[in-house]
């Protein structure tokens, strides 16, 4: 656009250069033309900013597009990683609570055990007791026989 524009300039420069060179035209026929090129120029000068200024506005733009694209990836990123991290986290919670629930197992099934060595231990202490007793009565029986 821009491009176009320096060319139309061009044109019409080598136009007022032409124009100036044939004297068969009136003067006053040479300024019009003069006039009207001139003021076709400072269009054509003010398009040309406006276009600059435009190109230029745009370039921001995208760069700040650009810029916020990255920032925005390195958040898609971060999440991901955090989602990975996440599923870790969930991944060994469930380990722990399957161990959880596993020892819980083991706790009850020891604490079975443990009542089962404790009745065992009443069985191995009831013939003690049996002699005891046994012999208290015996020594309470000789003992009303003596007396």
């Amino acid at each position: 656009m821009l491009e176009a524009k320096d060319s139309r300039i061009v044109e019409l420069e080598a136009t007022i250069n032409k124009s100036k060179s044939p004297r068969e035209e009136s003067g006053s026929t040479q300024e019009e033309k003069c006039r009207e090129t001139q003021t076709e120029l400072e269009g054509l000068f003010k398009q040309k900013i406006e276009a600059e200024v435009d190109y230029l506005a745009i370039s921001k733009t995208i760069q700040k597009m650009k810029v916020a694209a990255s920032d925005q990836l390195t958040i898609l990123e971060e999440q991901k990683a955090l989602a990975g991290e996440q599923e870790q986290v969930l991944n060994k919670l469930g380990e722990a609570e399957s161990k959880a629930t596993m020892l819980q197992k083991q706790a009850v099934a020891l604490e079975k055990c443990c009542g089962d060595i404790i009745g065992a231990e009443e069985v191995l202490k009831m013939p003690g007791r049996m002699y005891k007793v046994t012999s208290c009565f015996f020594v309470q029986l000789s003992w009303g026989r003596c007396g």
